[in-house]
């Protein structure tokens, strides 16, 4: 008795089609450029740059000399999220 092969993906349902008029400008973007990210302006790539620099801990010795009161940089958070972009 031959058994049939059958796709594994065959049980996860699909997405339906979306007309281009019906679309986000973000996701007719993704389909001009598919990698939208790597595509940035010096303006944007900078401002991303000084965020990420901006997110450290504070420094021990701050923490020391403040005796523990300032533990955590209330401005740090994930690099990315919320800036506005």
């Amino acid at each position: 008795m031959a058994t049939k092969a059958t796709c594994f993906l065959s049980h996860v349902p699909q997405k339906p089609k979306v007309p281009f008029e019906t679309r986000s400008k973000f996701q007719a973007l993704c389909l001009v450029f598919p990698t939208v990210s790597a595509h940035k302006t010096f303006r944007t790539k900078s401002f991303l740059a000084k965020k990420q620099k901006q997110n450290h801990p504070v420094p021990h010795w701050i923490q020391m000399k403040t005796g523990n009161k300032i533990t955590c940089s209330s401005k740090r958070g994930h690099w990315r999220t919320n800036l506005g972009l």
